[in-house]
């Protein structure tokens, strides 16, 4: 089975990006990173960023979207990402639950924004947090998505952890359908204390080669919601953590 590619969220670089996205994904090629999953296009034409990720030697292994972009135009969100490389497209969030009616009512909207992805031609995945690994009426949101039809995940292992689950069980239990998964660590149990991948209190040295021989996963990829200021720089130590850990 060969070894999962490293890619990097872009989401995790987002202030820069807006600013100077040309550059960013030209540093994120040069720090090592395989490819980037897209988390919007800063107002460039998606062929102009297609033409950056190639210089940039940059695989799209997916592009995040919201709710809303796939209810008013699945379609257009599939060839968007398609131009980009990818047929993968990531429900990045839902509005979160607070009771088992909600919870059934948000896993049915995902299913409905799942299919008309796949009527459109691409490949739906739902990209957790930790709301949709808390029980409602005893059963999370990932319980319901796993439920015949499964609805392809990508897992996130940090909010996972957050969420006070297992990462490596929960990855375990839902495989071989989970090609992407978002790797990020935190300073303490505290979601709004991100770190780089290494400088945290996930065991990421143990973790991260058991997820990587997990049968099915082929992108690791890295997310670190926020930063100190210094979005590539932290993207450079997350990237050099991932690859001493993956080597052993």
């Amino acid at each position: 089975m060969p070894s999962p590619r490293i890619a990097y969220q872009l989401y995790s670089a987002r202030a820069s990006s807006a600013l100077h996205f040309e550059a960013v994904l030209g540093a994120v090629g040069e720090i090592g990173y395989d490819g980037v999953e897209l988390a919007g296009l800063h107002g460039h034409p998606v062929e102009t960023v297609r033409g950056w990720l190639d210089a940039a030697g940059l695989v799209a292994c997916g592009a995040h979207t919201s709710v809303a972009r796939l209810t008013e135009d699945a379609a257009g969100v599939v060839a968007e990402a398609a131009a980009l490389g990818t047929d993968r497209v990531i429900l990045a969030s839902i509005p979160a639950p607070s009771t088992g009616a909600e919870a059934d009512a948000a896993t049915a909207s995902i299913r409905e924004l799942g299919a008309a992805v796949s009527a459109a031609g691409g490949r739906f995945a739902f990209h957790n947090h930790a709301v949709e690994l808390t029980a409602f009426d005893g059963s999370s949101i990932l319980d319901r998505l796993l439920t015949d039809p499964p609805v392809e995940l990508e897992l996130d292992l940090g909010w996972a952890w957050i969420a006070e689950v297992d990462p490596l069980a929960m990855l375990q239990l839902v495989a071989p359908g989970v090609p992407l998964v978002h790797v990020k660590d935190y300073l303490r149990h505290d979601s709004d204390a991100c770190c780089p991948i290494g400088d945290g209190v996930i065991d990421w040295a143990s973790l991260l080669p058991a997820a990587a021989a997990v049968e099915g996963v082929e992108w690791l990829v890295v997310e670190q919601d926020e930063n100190n200021g210094d979005e590539l720089g932290e993207a450079g130590r997350s990237a050099a953590a991932m690859r001493r850990f993956l080597a052993g």
